[in-house]
């Protein structure tokens, strides 16, 4: 980095505004679709550039200045909401002390889709990646969908070197009590994706309504029903697979007891 880069990362966290709102996962649970509806609000502003995983990926890669580099100058702030989004925040143990830390108790919003499906979504992305993303086929997992499940539910620490983590991603009930840790729960807003699914509008209503901000109007919302940014490719159901689902369906009953405990709610898991 030269001196110039250094200079503007050290003077970022005094001249650059910082996100009010984060979006934190789940993975594979409409993020990106989210992402990209709440940045057609006139009230919202998401970072430009490269700006996800900071908090996972690149915290000890870069200084919180390159962070807030994304953002714009806090005296050319519009007044709206600025937030990003990613994924991945919600599963890793120590992004929430670090967005505290830096970010202070700023609002959330995560959104966990039901954990066997999750996983299947997932390691249908992962499993195809070497044709969907070839520049990035080195993250590819070729086994079946079984074999996967089968060796992370073996490993001691659910494989906790791979970047697959299926069934780990899914345990949403402990990654939320992490972020309880830090964040009280009326700074945290926690949606069904299968509300996403199946209503759209009454799902980003309340989003509006907890960032205190204007609904969006029937007619955007109708547009952004027909967008379709990812679509995970179709694997052909084997007995395989299906008798691994309904063991991961026995395997996280508890996990989404607690999580249902917690967030004082039953959805339809």
């Amino acid at each position: 980095m030269n001196l110039t880069a250094l200079a503007r990362d050290a003077a970022a966290p005094y001249i650059r505004a910082r996100p009010d709102f984060l979006i934190i996962g789940a993975q594979k649970a409409g993020t990106t679709s989210l992402h990209s509806y709440l940045a057609r609000h006139p009230q919202l502003e998401p970072a430009r550039g490269r700006k996800e995983q900071y908090f996972n990926f690149y915290y000890d890669r870069h200084s919180l200045g390159w962070y807030l580099s994304h953002f714009p100058y806090r005296f050319r702030r519009t007044g709206s909401l600025l937030f990003e989004a990613t994924p991945d925040y919600l599963m890793h143990e120590a992004v929430p002390g670090r967005i505290r830390r830096d970010l202070g108790e700023i609002r959330l919003i995560a959104v966990l889709r039901e954990p066997v499906e999750r996983a299947y979504s997932a390691w249908r992305m992962w499993h195809h990646f070497a044709d969907s993303k070839p520049d990035l086929a080195f993250k590819a997992d070729p086994r079946p969908f079984a074999r996967a499940i089968d060796e992370e539910l073996a490993s001691p620490d659910n494989q906790a070197e791979k970047h697959f983590h299926y069934v780990a991603a899914g345990r949403y009930a402990e990654q939320l009590a992490a972020y309880r840790r830090h964040f009280r729960p009326e700074t945290m807003l926690i949606l069904d994706h299968a509300e996403m699914k199946r209503d759209l509008g009454p799902f980003l209503a309340r989003i509006c309504d907890f960032l205190q901000i204007d609904p969006l109007p029937d007619s955007t919302i109708a547009e952004m029903g027909q967008e379709k940014l990812w679509v995970t490719p179709k694997v052909e159901m084997t007995a395989d697979t299906r008798a691994t689902l309904d063991r991961l369906r026995a395997y996280y009953a508890p996990h989404n007891a607690r999580l249902f405990d917690m967030l004082g709610a039953r959805w339809d898991w």
